[in-house]
């Protein structure tokens, strides 16, 4: 997957990805192994112009840190890089 690379996060478990306009992927170490997030945007949602939220952006970071906490991964924050933006 192409895209910016996203690092381990500060306190958290090691792990790594990448965002895009359609996908963000980011893998984390957790007690139990290698888990995956992933969030893909199927079909386009923006505004007439095409211009609109990104929503993989919206979503990812907050995702990552939800499931993280309901499967005891510890606390994962995402914090995506300035390009994006």
């Amino acid at each position: 997957m192409g895209g910016p690379r996203l690092d381990r996060t500060k306190g958290g478990p090691e792990g790594f990805g990448s965002i895009g306009v359609t996908r963000g992927v980011y893998l984390a170490q957790c007690q139990t192994g290698e888990v995956a997030f992933v969030v893909e945007r199927m079909k386009a949602v923006s505004s007439v112009k095409g211009e609109g939220t990104n929503l993989v952006r919206a979503l990812l970071p907050k995702y990552v840190e939800a499931e993280a906490e309901c499967i005891g991964c510890g606390p994962v924050r995402l914090t995506l890089p300035e390009v994006l933006q």
